[in-house]
């Protein structure tokens, strides 16, 4: 009999750290302090605050998790490798006046073509920035990292490499070595400095739509997608 009330007391001992613990790891998860669903998805039915990143002084919804596509079901975000992409790209692409104050990559998915982390913040000129690095669904691989920076409309406008120059004079660290290349399509007119190496290919440039609108670009082609070396352009 003593033996049994030892086991007993052994047993209940053994549920109360079970439920304790589940209500530690919890409260953890709730609070996004310790995500249980990042490293166990089987745990995704656990309830959690919607997470949110500040970037210069506006809000950006986070997802709930990894998000999947129909044809790439083990695909899921990282929102730190992101990060770390476009701080890389942002700061050897910008004159370092014109970087954002800090740079949380945000997710979202488009499309069933791609996912896509992106960073907005305004410049000191009060013009709008926006990086956004594109993820292929079926694996981790990115594929490509697009910076747009809106500037007034100016319909007398002309492009060409002269204006280019002097457009991205005030925001893109500019490689001299390289020579301008200018031409035009249905939609737009650009100029542009691209060059392809080993790593990939990277470009700069400002391009004018039909209706007067002024944008700086600038594009990151990574070399671990193979199609990537072929490309001569940030317009395509």
């Amino acid at each position: 009999m003593k033996r049994f009330f030892l086991v007993e007391i052994g047993i209940l001992e053994i549920v109360a750290c079970l439920v304790a613990l589940v209500l530690v790891f919890g409260t953890l998860n709730y609070f996004n302090i310790l995500r249980l669903d990042t490293a166990f998805p089987l745990l995704s039915f656990f309830p959690h605050l919607t997470r949110t990143a500040s970037v210069n002084n506006s809000t950006i919804a986070q997802p709930d998790g990894p998000r999947y596509f129909p044809q790439g079901k083990n695909f899921s975000y990282n929102t730190k490798k992101a990060t770390v992409s476009l701080r890389d790209f942002l700061e050897s692409t910008l004159q370092s006046n014109v970087l954002p104050p800090r740079i949380n990559a945000s997710s979202f998915a488009p499309s069933q073509s791609f996912a896509v982390y992106q960073v907005q913040w305004t410049l000191p000129s009060n013009t709008n920035a926006v990086a956004s690095l594109f993820y292929r669904p079926t694996t981790t691989l990115v594929e490509k990292i697009r910076l747009n920076i809106s500037l007034p409309a100016n319909s007398p406008f002309v492009v060409s490499s002269a204006s280019a120059q002097t457009a991205i004079q005030p925001y893109i660290a500019e490689d001299t070595s390289l020579a301008w290349q200018c031409a035009a399509n249905p939609i737009q007119t650009y100029c542009e400095k691209f060059l392809s190496s080993p790593q990939g290919g990277k470009g700069y440039g400002l391009t004018k739509d039909t209706k007067g609108n002024l944008t700086l670009f600038a594009c990151f082609y990574p070399a671990e997608i193979p199609t990537n070396l072929q490309i001569r352009s940030c317009i395509k």
